[in-house]
């Protein structure tokens, strides 16, 4: 393997020092980041808005500009910037770091940026929910079209699960014999 490629083949940032990532968090403010996914009204010293991470009447999702934190005290969801998109994007921390820099137009050196294919999620989550997806795939097929899957499709059927249903929810059968392994 070359310097900065992983396993799977896809290039990763090189670990972003402390002082970058503290240099990225002080140039932005957060009520700023935020306030682009949740309309923020002001109470007080803080901000408060309806959760993003929840459904909520009353607004409990609180952000402190002068602590740079956000805090929902309804589910308890809380942190700092990064944290917030790590959550709100379902991307990682080196992305969300990215993010902040490039939306607060902080320049971060290039060894610190990553080249991804995969698009939102790193490359080692990505392709284990590619490979569970697969998985998925297979155990459904197995289920419905195959003499395995015969006798578990008709007690599904028997307990009223429509094919509808089945398709919509992908259900699956993974009968006894190891298959995995072959079928990756």
């Amino acid at each position: 393997m070359t310097k900065g490629e992983s396993k799977w083949g896809v290039l990763m940032a090189t670990m972003i020092p402390e002082e970058v990532i503290d240099q990225v968090r002080s140039g932005v403010n957060i009520a700023d980041v935020i306030g682009q996914y949740v309309q923020l009204k002001k109470s007080g010293k803080n901000l408060f808005g309806l959760c993003p991470f929840h459904e909520e009447k009353t607004g409990s999702f609180s952000v402190n500009e002068g602590k740079q934190i956000f805090h929902c005290f309804s589910c308890g969801r809380g942190g700092n910037v990064f944290k917030f998109l790590m959550e709100i994007e379902n991307i990682s921390f080196p992305q969300a770091v990215i993010k902040v820099a490039e939306d607060a137009g902080i320049t971060l050196p290039t060894e610190y940026q990553e080249v991804q294919a995969t698009g939102t999620q790193n490359s080692t989550t990505q392709t284990l929910i590619d490979l569970h997806e697969q998985a998925a795939k297979l155990y459904h097929h197995i289920l419905v079209n195959t003499q395995a899957g015969k006798q578990a499709l008709n007690y599904l059927q028997k307990r009223g699960l429509s094919a509808d249903i089945i398709d919509q929810f992908n259900i699956g059968f993974a009968p006894a014999q190891r298959l995995l392994s072959p079928f990756f």
